[in-house]
């Protein structure tokens, strides 16, 4: 395209199909012009931050429940880090040398004031233990819109599009207030927020700007056919807007629900990259019958190109998966990201549908005890890797800020 005084970067993206089948893939070949500036820290991109290459990185592995509205939930995701440390292998920064495996809890806050799913108190204190044994809060709205939840999908989501800032600004800041009263915390502890069901627009973008969040979890990005869990982008700024909400379908002027986002100010973007699914030829390394992406097509048709939302609803439930499949699922990203270029890999999580009877109303080919034990495995299997990290959302945007290799 042409160069402008307004240029900042121009990245380029390029592959080679050869007759073998075999493909070569060059990663952010940045065109340097008088015009262009080095890529800064923050600037969208596949490559590590700070010119590290991919070995001098540690791999992060980021796990965010949202939710959280029952307090036997959140004991048990408690529960799988009390005694998990990372890894300290040998030249490691120490920084991050045998710290606690630590995760974040993006909350709900309409069950601490009446029952709604559990006795309240109950459930403060188990927000407050997310506090005492060092894992972030974060925020997911006051009540996960259920004053709309009564609305048919096209009509809720035309109202999600629709929404104004006073309504985003009141939904949020009624998260923080109870958050901040009832466990005494204070506002600035509250640094990452995650909306519900992915569904988001400007004006909320804006009021994530106004009252001070230091980060946004809420665009999926992957689908884009140069992606293959290798190369997903590393967390970046969104003053200049997203690119990956340029790529996903919410962004795509064709979708009768889309919504235009050109950025906003200060706040960073922690992605929620989609799941690679094993190809047959893959499967039985990880412990799954062949066939597997077979399975999710009968169950997802719309579905394409290898991929799922990286949230467990879409295994357990939406695919139909079993813990073999999952687990195997979890373990092949992290190996890809591994392979690659070590991008964070974001786990959606809700730490309710592990305990009661979720599993037996909608993971048709899965137990309670099976589902716990999935997560809990690749948690082991992860913590196996000398470079990977399991840490909150927000340390991977203060190291993303000021980069440090291992």
């Amino acid at each position: 395209g042409a160069v402008s005084e307004s240029t900042v970067y121009m990245e380029l993206w390029a592959w080679s199909d050869s007759a073998d089948d075999t493909s070569v893939f060059l990663d952010d070949l940045r065109v340097e012009t008088t015009l262009c500036t080095p890529l800064t820290i923050g600037e969208p991109s596949t490559l590590p931050p700070a010119g590290l290459t991919p070995e001098q990185v540690p791999q992060f592995v980021v796990i965010g429940f949202d939710d959280n509205p029952l307090s036997e939930g959140v004991t048990w995701a408690l529960n799988l880090f009390k005694e998990r440390v990372n890894p300290s292998g040998k030249g490691n920064s120490a920084t991050f040398d045998a710290t606690p495996a630590r995760v974040s809890f993006y909350n709900n806050t309409h069950g601490l004031d009446s029952w709604v799913e559990d006795e309240p108190s109950k459930l403060i204190q188990s927000y407050k233990d997310i506090v005492a044994e060092g894992h972030e809060i974060g925020n997911h709205t006051h009540n996960h819109h259920s004053d709309m939840n009564m609305m048919n999908w096209d009509t809720f989501t035309a109202n999600i599009r629709e929404m104004s800032m006073s309504n985003w600004n009141s939904r949020i800041q009624i998260c923080n207030d109870k958050l901040t009263s009832k466990l005494a915390i204070a506002t600035d502890t509250i640094k990452g927020y995650r909306t519900p069901f992915l569904l988001y627009n400007q004006n909320m973008m804006n009021v994530l700007a106004t009252q001070g969040f230091a980060y946004d979890t809420s665009i999926e990005e992957g689908y884009a056919s140069i992606f293959d869990g290798t190369n997903f982008r590393w967390p970046y700024k969104l003053d200049l807007g997203s690119p990956g909400h340029n790529e996903n379908w919410y962004g795509n002027p064709s979708n009768p629900d889309y919504v235009s986002f050109s950025g906003i100010t200060g706040v960073w973007e922690l992605p929620n990259h989609v799941f690679m699914i094993p190809h047959d030829s893959e499967c039985s390394q990880y412990g799954i019958l062949t066939g597997l992406w077979s399975r999710i097509k009968a169950k997802l048709p719309y579905a394409g190109d290898n991929k799922i939302t990286g949230f467990d609803y879409n295994l357990w439930s939406s695919a139909e998966l079993n813990k073999a499949e999952v687990l195997g699922i979890l373990k092949y990203n992290l190996d890809l990201r591994l392979q690659g270029n070590r991008a964070p890999m974001m786990m959606g999580g809700h730490s309710q549908y592990y305990v009661g009877s979720w599993a037996e109303h909608n993971a048709p080919n899965a137990t309670s005890a099976q589902m716990r034990e999935a997560i809990s495995e690749f948690i082991d299997y992860a913590l196996t890797k000398p470079m990977v990290r399991i840490r909150p959302g927000i340390d991977i945007i203060r190291w993303c800020q000021n980069p440090t290799a291992l």
